[in-house]
């Protein structure tokens, strides 16, 4: 086995792990930032639709964790992305629901919980799109670079001429720092996307920062004081 598919195969075992790491802080958001502004639409449902949504969840994790336990590349790939997105679907229903709550009355013990819930979702900000950015950037998901494809971010190390990153491959560890930095800094930093969708989820990131921090927390913090 080479080095490229050994750093590939530490890369699958962090983003499974990391994956971990983002159902267990969504689990501790809340339930009024779940489904908590939909109870006036679906009423007694309302518990139902909840479990359903957390096993669903559950399911889509348990079965990455099953593929990269048998080593099925191709299927945790394809599960990878399937959870993936159901959990950048928790933090868009999170962001919307804690939108709700800011505009509204909130309590000193309501905005405390707000506070917590606030910095989950900051947490899983970062951890989701460092995956997305691990999945689109080639070789991503397909574990290869197709003919004429191109890289999606330019890394430093990509555009340097210095013969010690000649071979250099990004691994998780890569995208996480970007994820961070994006993050906190609302735009790109030492690495720059090159591909439209790369733009548009930096873009998305950014902007749910935004609302995170300037305005979510920013409120939540006025009513704590």
């Amino acid at each position: 086995m080479n080095g490229l598919s050994l750093k590939r195969l530490s890369s699958n075992a962090t983003v499974v792990l990391v994956m971990i790491v983002i159902m267990l802080v969504q689990l501790q958001v809340s339930y009024s930032l779940t489904f908590g502004s939909g109870e006036r639409l679906f009423g007694p449902l309302i518990e139902s639709i909840t479990l359903l949504w957390l096993v669903v969840r559950i399911v889509a994790l348990a079965i990455v964790i099953a593929m990269w336990i048998l080593d099925r590349r191709v299927s945790l790939f394809k599960w990878i992305a399937i959870a993936t997105g159901l959990f950048t679907i928790g933090l868009f229903m999170n962001i919307v629901n804690l939108c709700f709550q800011v505009m509204a009355t909130i309590a000193d013990h309501s905005a405390q919980i707000m506070f917590s819930d606030v910095l989950a979702l900051m947490v899983t900000n970062v951890l989701i799109f460092s995956i997305l950015y691990w999945i689109i950037d080639p070789p991503g998901i397909t574990e290869k670079m197709e003919e004429n494809e191109t890289y999606d971010f330019l890394f430093p190390q990509r555009a340097s001429d210095s013969p010690q990153f000649t071979n250099w491959r990004p691994r998780y560890a890569d995208y996480l720092f970007m994820a961070f930095t994006t993050s906190v800094a609302f735009s790109p930093t030492d690495t720059s996307p090159l591909t439209v969708r790369a733009k548009l989820l930096l873009m998305l990131q950014a902007t749910i920062s935004l609302i995170i921090i300037v305005v979510i927390l920013g409120n939540t913090i006025n009513t704590l004081n």
